[in-house]
């Protein structure tokens, strides 16, 4: 079970992340989800905003168990697929 101080880890992350930062994707419950880009964090409701093609989803911070971003392979492989749609 992650402690508090754990969490707040991931609200300074997405605190100091900017809008479109890319990101392959997010942990919780043992699943792994996939995401394009972080979008925003709302402080107020501890909301994470992440982009998925066309969709946009959101989740509790802390409900989030971890994050792996995306690298410059996995960047231009969807801008290669993106430009093929």
């Amino acid at each position: 079970m992650e402690t508090i101080e754990e969490k707040r880890v991931f609200i300074s992350l997405f605190k100091s992340l900017s809008s479109n930062y890319p990101v392959k994707s997010i942990l919780t419950n043992g699943t792994e989800i996939y995401v394009s880009f972080f979008l925003h964090y709302e402080d107020n409701e501890q909301l994470v905003y992440f982009s998925e093609n066309d969709n946009i989803i959101s989740i509790e911070c802390d409900k989030i168990d971890g994050i792996i971003f995306a690298n410059d392979v996995d960047l231009e492989c969807e801008r290669e697929i993106n430009s093929i749609d």
